[in-house]
């Protein structure tokens, strides 16, 4: 969100409504002008996705987690651990985690000592020794650094997740939209 201040100092005139939300809103129902997704952006005749940056997937949980129930360095030892899960708000199904083996996709359902649908519900978990989490890097990365959790798994860290602009085609020619997406591509 701080960047959102030179957006709002470089084009004063336009009023922005910034909503934080994990569910996944539809943009001609509830008259949104745009959002800011992750993942693939499915094909869609009536909106048009930008990709403007990527992530990668983090396994990781704090050094006291892993201490008291060792660091996982292959995939099978997933299951002797427990983990905080992370449910999509509209639907009740956690989210199983995807690696990469041998150039194959494996999912794995974890087991989940608590579940949440909010994604720093989802961190604070983990930094409160909770469980491992597989959460994107961005989300995590202050506290990677500074030690309060630690990287496991790594080797098997899946693709690139794309992170996109979305916006209703019909919204191409307003000139706060066109603004805003133009801006978001130059981050």
């Amino acid at each position: 969100l701080p960047a959102i201040g030179t957006f709002t100092a470089q084009y004063p005139q336009i009023q922005l409504a910034v909503g934080l939300d994990d569910r996944v809103v539809d943009l001609l129902q509830e008259n949104i002008d745009c959002v800011i997704r992750t993942g693939i952006p499915a094909n869609s005749s009536v909106l048009v996705a930008r990709t403007v940056a990527s992530f990668e997937w983090v396994t990781c949980a704090t050094p006291e987690y892993l201490r008291s129930n060792g660091t996982p360095t292959r995939l099978s030892d997933l299951a002797m651990h427990r983990a905080v899960g992370y449910f999509y708000p509209q639907s009740t199904k956690n989210m199983e985690w995807t690696f990469l083996s041998d150039g194959n996709s494996v999912n794995v359902q974890m087991d989940d000592s608590i579940s949440v649908n909010e994604t720093a519900a989802y961190v604070k978990c983990a930094l409160n020794h909770l469980g491992l989490i597989r959460v994107a890097s961005y989300l995590v990365e202050e506290h990677l650094q500074s030690g309060r959790l630690v990287a496991v798994l790594a080797q098997f860290n899946a693709p690139s997740i794309p992170v996109s602009v979305v916006y209703p085609k019909g919204n191409r020619t307003s000139l706060p939209v066109r603004a805003f997406v133009d801006w978001t591509l130059k981050l």
